[in-house]
């Protein structure tokens, strides 16, 4: 699944905590644009995979820990990603 503004919305968490193997690719320059606030958090499984466009424009933040779970934290531009750990991360 490619989050891309004409496709996605509005919306502050995605969960991928499914059945499958989720791949789902978002680009860092568009976090503003895809959520009503500044971030975005992705929860999911081991199987589960994120492809981040332009990863390298952001910063790695401290890990964020939110109800027992631990997310890896991307900023930029006054946006923030959240990705839970278990989740494989790549950039393209």
């Amino acid at each position: 699944m490619t989050l891309s503004i004409s496709t996605f919305k509005n919306f502050e968490r995605l969960d991928l905590n499914n059945s499958g193997d989720d791949v789902v690719i978002i680009d860092i320059k568009d976090i503003l644009k895809l959520s009503n606030s500044d971030e975005i958090f992705i929860d999911g499984e081991e199987n589960d995979s994120v492809q981040i466009q332009n990863l390298n424009l952001a910063t790695k933040e401290a890990d964020f820990m939110e109800c027992n779970t631990t997310y890896t934290h991307y900023s930029y531009n006054q946006s923030n990603l959240y990705i839970e750990e278990s989740i494989i991360l790549s950039s393209i």
